[in-house]
């Protein structure tokens, strides 16, 4: 085999125009009109509408090539391309050779005898936007609430149309490496390992798959390789088409979650075909682990439990949407940083949604090695699709056969699931009939059957919520995994959550503004405002910018400067988000899943991510470290009191106690105790019922509860903090937080001391998105916290103290009064979507 990449050196332009200009490959036509100034970027200010005409357009990408000598004797050879968007047609030297319709499937042209000494190739790109106006003449699909109408029609990302956190950014263009392929005889075309636990070994199955023409002699070398890089087996046999090799794995090592197990090994299976001419290398690297999807019924109607190697999990994690409406920026830094986050952040699994994109190989390759578990939707959300018609449908199989063959292999994966959200939605097609009913004769029949021929091994589920059957029980607590949107989109009480046992709940969110730094990237000081026109055009969800500050007013007065704004809407996300997982993670067994939506933005916007598109960390995803951690202990307040709980995610029973201590906010002590806090593996228990509720009758409203767990050795686990009435009734005072930096190897060392108690303290590093050691935590009176904060190359000690500050929600000035907080909160109520979306939520 031999390659020629072949990304230099090419020239775009508008089809039909007269001047070509450089383009930058892989790429888009965004990008490369944006680098030459012809249009002003969409990521700033109110400039998205300025470039949408983009959107309309085709464009002409072209280069010239030429064969290398000592490629020109190799029997075949290809054009390739993992990745064109879209809508394509290939032309090599005037002659059309080849035409493209699915950003899913690589794109691969045979040009074996037609490339000459100066070939011209040019790739023909069709406005995606135009199509859909076309199709959705031919065949109308229902209203898309989330951005362009038709995109069902369409094998592209759906976000790139516009969502409710995503911008109208419908890229074409070379979207990853394209090059010239070259090779002899026969080519391996795919690897699967099958695997067979049974009384402490693994038994594996290579399959391997070869095509061409496969020359007399040729071999097959099988080799399996273990962790440590070390050669434990190796098969020989005659090369065929379909050829199988078996291994026996005596002691093996498995593979876990990271929050399990700091073990995730991975084995290496090699392919080496030798044939006349040459050898070519074919390597899959495998877990050795079983992933199983428990839906039996039990006491409380059917279970939805991931069970890994026999081990019932806990699934802590978050909904993961493309990180760039340019996707082509996307690249290993990106995924090291969003998936190291992830792991941070305690979370087992990420669930890869299916308005976005199958991910690239460096994504799974670091979830693989990281023991990140990943949920994979098929990419179809929130829309019908044609699957009636013959074309489109076995278009899409295709599509489903590659990806689960390039999949399959992985460790990290742990579910197939057919769609986001198309049953829930389709209540709303009623006059579309033919639809509903392909819906469910595709996601229920169709695509199972077809997936089982690729991979019969990954669970698979229909769709995302999914319940009994088709249409039955996809809002029930009693089976599947639901989509909770009652706060937010409903308005109901942040402490709504607590009234349901849900199964597993697999999105559920509160939106916030994203740090600081982000803001003043895409928007002017003159527009800091939640109304002005450049906030309002970073906001895709309707009335969102006004139900943040509506739940921002349900436990703080409205501020007064723009800065507390965006602090106190993140604090009120992350207090939602962790006040939701913790209940449903103390009553693990019934409920066995907690994904929040969602952990990252494709560009800078108001949104539920808790990570920003520049990678600024909002509250809640330094919570998060805290509220999924393993090993932890979590509260449940109410008028009544407090009731202490364990958590152990971990394989062994853990021993332990609790230590709490109730004191007021000036740090006089009420009350402590301690209390064992033994808990079985994998399971949760209420440890005690602190007796304090006399206490709670005078001083409720100025005092704080801390507690710790402790190991069996005393070794403090968490600290954490609980108080007994929403903050804005409280008689919070100045905590005297006083700061102390040093700086080492290129990080400030940050002491903060609170003389009395302080509630969620911040750190800010002005110009500085890197996440720091911890950020967002209470401090009792007299306590300090030491907090690492990375800095830009050569920053003195005097520059980085002018650089960092600190608050906590006690020095927050109102706005207005409490009677003008509740008349803005009626206000936000009485928009007529939000009227429409009571209604809705608070009787499902």
């Amino acid at each position: 085999m031999m390659t020629l990449n072949l990304n230099d050196g090419w020239q775009f332009c508008e089809k039909g125009a007269d001047k070509s200009y450089p383009a930058v490959v892989p790429g888009s036509q965004y990008e490369d009109l944006l680098r030459l100034d012809l249009i002003p970027d969409p990521y700033k200010e109110d400039n998205e509408s300025k470039t949408a005409w983009v959107a309309d357009r085709d464009f002409v990408y072209s280069r010239r090539i030429s064969l290398p000598e000592e490629m020109e004797a190799f029997e075949h050879i290809c054009l390739y391309c993992s990745c064109l968007d879209t809508l394509a047609d290939v032309y090599l030297d005037g002659e059309k050779i080849a035409s493209h319709d699915n950003y899913f499937l690589p794109f691969e042209a045979d040009v074996t005898g037609k490339i000459g000494k100066d070939s011209l190739l040019e790739i023909h790109f069709y406005s995606p936007a135009e199509f859909l106006r076309q199709m959705q003449q031919k065949d109308q699909m229902p209203r898309n609430c989330n951005g362009m109408n038709g995109i069902p029609h369409i094998r592209k990302p759906g976000c790139h149309f516009g969502w409710d956190w995503g911008p109208f950014i419908p890229t074409v263009g070379i979207s990853a490496d394209i090059m010239l392929k070259a090779w002899n005889g026969a080519r391996i075309e795919d690897l699967y390992v099958t695997q067979t636990h049974e009384k402490g070994e693994v038994a594996l199955d290579a399959q391997i798959t070869l095509s061409g023409d496969i020359p007399a002699g040729a071999q097959l070398v099988v080799t399996l390789i273990s962790p440590q890089g070390e050669n434990m087996s190796e098969v020989t046999l005659p090369a065929s088409s379909a050829a199988s090799a078996a291994f026996k794995v005596e002691k093996p090592q498995l593979w876990w979650t990271h929050d399990i197990s700091d073990s995730h090994p991975l084995y290496t299976v090699r392919v080496r075909l030798r044939q006349e001419g040459g050898e070519a290398v074919f390597e899959r690297r495998i877990g050795l682990r079983t992933i199983e999807l428990d839906r039996s019924a039990d006491e409380w109607g059917t279970n939805f439990c991931f069970v890994l190697n026999g081990v019932p999990l806990f699934i802590k994690g978050a909904n993961y949407i493309p990180p760039d409406a340019l996707l082509t920026r996307v690249n290993s830094k990106t995924y090291e940083k969003l998936l190291g986050a992830v792991k941070r952040a305690n979370m087992n699994m990420v669930r890869v949604w299916g308005g976005g994109r199958y991910e690239t190989d460096e994504f799974y390759d670091i979830c693989d090695r990281e023991g990140i578990l990943v949920w994979q939707d098929f990419m179809f959300a929130c829309n019908p699709y044609p699957f009636y018609n013959d074309e489109f449908r076995a278009n899409v199989l295709k599509e489903v056969e590659y990806n689960a063959k390039r999949l399959r292999n992985r460790p990290c994966l742990a579910l197939w699931c057919g769609n986001n959200e198309i049953e829930t939605m389709s209540a709303g097609w009623l006059p579309y009939t033919k639809l509903r009913d392909w819906t469910e004769k595709f996601f229920w029949h169709i695509l199972p059957e077809e997936l089982k021929k690729t991979d019969a091994v990954t669970p698979f589920i229909p769709g995302s919520p999914v319940g009994k059957g088709y249409m039955d029980g996809i809002i029930s607590d009693a089976h599947g995994d639901v989509h909770m949107w009652t706060v937010w989109h409903g308005l109901q009480p942040l402490t709504y959550y607590r009234k349901r046992f849900s199964r597993f709940c697999s999105e559920f969110g509160l939106e916030s503004m994203p740090d600081m730094n982000t803001i003043r990237y895409f928007c002017p000081e003159d527009q800091l405002d939640l109304t002005s026109p450049v906030m309002q055009a970073h906001q895709k969800c309707p009335s969102g910018n006004g139900k943040i500050a509506y739940y921002t007013s349900t436990r703080f007065r409205l501020p007064a400067k723009f800065e507390d704004t965006v602090y106190l809407s993140q604090i009120v996300q992350s207090e939602c988000v962790r006040d939701a997982t913790e209940h449903w993670r103390r009553n693990r067994g019934r409920c066995n899943g907690s994904m929040y939506w969602q952990l990252n933005d494709c560009w800078p916007v108001l949104s539920w991510a808790s990570i920003d598109y520049l990678g600024g960390y909002k509250a809640l995803q330094y919570t998060a470290r805290h509220f999924n951690a393993p090993l932890t202990a979590s509260a449940c307040e109410s008028k009544n009191g407090v009731e202490l709980h364990v958590i152990n995610d971990k394989n062994a029973p853990f021993k332990g106690h609790i230590v709490y201590t109730l004191s007021t906010f000036e740090g006089k002590k009420l009350s402590s105790g301690k209390a064992v806090a033994d808990c079985p593996a994998a399971s949760a228990r209420k440890v005690c019922s602190p007796d304090i509720k006399s206490r709670l009758r005078h001083c409720r409203h100025n005092c704080v509860l801390q507690y710790s767990l402790l190991d069996a050795e005393g070794k403090e686990l968490c600290r954490r903090t609980v108080l007994f009435k929403a903050e804005k009734k409280l008689a919070l005072p100045d905590p005297e937080l006083s700061l102390d930096v040093a700086v080492q190897k290129g990080e400030a060392i940050v002491t903060v001391k609170a003389k009395k108690y302080a509630r969620y303290v911040k750190l800010f590093a002005k110009g500085i998105s890197e996440p720091f050691s911890d950020n967002y935590f209470d401090l009792v009176a007299g306590e300090s916290k030491t907090v690492t904060i990375p800095l830009p190359e050569g920053t003195s000690a005097e520059q980085a103290k002018k650089a960092i500050s600190v608050t906590s929600i006690a020095g927050i000035k109102p706005k207005q009064s409490k009677f003008a907080d509740f008349l803005f909160r009626m206000k936000i109520r009485l928009i007529p979507i939000n009227i429409a979306n009571w209604i809705g939520y608070h009787f499902m």
